[in-house]
């Protein structure tokens, strides 16, 4: 494995493997489980995996990893600095494949079309919401949740949960199932829910912390 700190270098050494023919798979920095990510990434033949890092130590190796220390965007894609360092990404690596999770499914949608938008020749790779034993889905701020928010937080994947088990009634009845839970849950607020490209999405505050979690609603026929 290779760390690079140094956008120029990174840039030639992504340049050098697609002159070779082989994809470059970007994985952003994810607070919803990088390392299945990376290790969906190596799946794909013959490909050279592009980690970001913001500097902590990443739980699987990808053959290169970049520490992100470029400043902040000044001029934002969709008036969204997580969009804009992203699409930045896709520029330093020259990547042909991106790999992320659909916890943030607003944002993979938002990603999915400004690729389009642009004609960038990248491919978007979604992987399902990593889930904890519990149920809560697996991101970062878990880790700052105290014992009794982390009760309460429980109560985002359950209405998810309920909503989704009502989705041959319809999105109306999905969406009232679903908030029914956020009714009568204690110390959680819901402050999004919507259905978004055949997925629940909710985002809830617990205390200080924004949670967000998103479920495949879709009905498959038997």
């Amino acid at each position: 494995m290779e760390t690079i700190t140094d956008p120029a270098r990174l840039a030639m050494y992504t340049r050098a493997m697609r002159k070779t023919a082989r994809p470059v798979v970007l994985v952003p920095d994810s607070d919803a489980g990088q390392l299945v990510l990376i290790q969906a990434a190596r799946r794909i033949p013959r490909a050279v995996v592009v980690a970001v890092s913001s500097g902590a130590p990443l739980q699987v190796e990808p053959d290169v990893t970049f520490v992100d220390s470029t400043p902040e965007p000044t001029v934002l894609v969709d008036a969204s600095p997580s969009l804009t360092r992203t699409l930045r990404l896709v520029g330093l690596t020259h990547c042909t494949d991106i790999m992320v999770s659909e916890l943030h499914f607003d944002e993979v949608l938002r990603l999915q079309q400004t690729i389009t938008d642009l004609a960038l020749e990248v491919t978007v790779h979604t992987l399902p919401t990593l889930r904890e034993p519990d149920g809560l889905a697996l991101a970062r701020v878990n880790a700052l949740l105290s014992s009794d928010e982390r009760r309460a937080a429980l109560a985002l994947s359950a209405a998810l949960t309920a909503g989704a088990q009502e989705a041959p009634k319809g999105d109306d009845t999905v969406l009232a199932a679903a908030r029914a839970v956020f009714d009568v849950a204690p110390d959680i607020t819901l402050t999004s829910l919507e259905i978004l490209s055949g997925r629940l999405f909710a985002r809830a505050t617990v205390g200080e912390h924004e949670l967000v979690d998103t479920m495949d609603i879709r009905v498959t026929g038997n």
